[in-house]
């Protein structure tokens, strides 16, 4: 091969590695979009995918609250982030439970407090803050629906969960105020429950 040949045959292999580049590089005549800008933006859009799907686990509970008339337990459907660990949806929906909103004020005192939640081979143990039941009446029948509230809103909203031992101030105790024993753990009371009724306490 002669110079002149050594030297085209140069020029054109510069030729195509000029193409290589500008076809990588440049927009491509059939989709417009150069091939780093397709590989990222399908990356991005997986992620984003898969970040819709994340922030869609939500979680169905169901709140026993005391009706108006402090009747029964009346049923109330809630959601709460479903991509959290257990104990945190559960004082998520507890913190449902006890909020003082429109729909659900009145009965349990805005100062309840949960400061911990465990579960173990499906039982929850919750511990109330001391303070939290200060402002709640006492009366046997009020305490009943209190403690029931929670011990339903827990077991049946949540399958991982059959039984709750509740705890003051991270300690056992024989009676959550004064009537109501939960020395044990306790198990969902289906008999306090009118299935269906909207009213909860505080709605008048």
């Amino acid at each position: 091969m002669n110079d002149k040949s050594r030297s085209r045959y140069r020029l054109w292999l510069l030729s195509l590695i000029l193409i290589g580049v500008a076809v990588w590089y440049f927009p491509l005549p059939d989709n417009g979009r150069t091939a780093r800008e397709t590989s990222k933006k399908s990356a991005t859009g997986s992620s984003r995918h898969n970040g819709e799907q994340t922030d869609a686990i939500r979680r169905n509970v169901l709140l026993y609250i005391p009706n108006a008339n402090l009747d029964y337990l009346a049923v109330t459907k809630e959601m709460v982030d479903g991509s959290q660990p257990l104990e945190l949806q559960i004082r998520l929906t507890l913190k449902k439970l006890f909020s003082p909103d429109t729909e659900r004020s009145g009965f349990y005192p805005e100062s309840m407090q949960v400061r911990e939640v465990f579960v173990h081979d499906r039982l929850a143990v919750i511990s109330l803050g001391a303070k939290s039941l200060t402002g709640l009446n006492s009366g046997l029948w009020t305490e009943l629906l209190a403690v029931y509230g929670i011990v339903n809103t827990v077991t049946l909203s949540f399958d991982e969960v059959d039984n709750v031992k509740i705890l003051i101030d991270d300690k056992e105790t024989d009676f959550f105020i004064s009537h109501v024993t939960i020395s044990t753990p306790m198990a969902p009371d289906m008999s306090l429950i009118k299935a269906g009724d909207s009213q909860v306490a505080g709605n008048g």
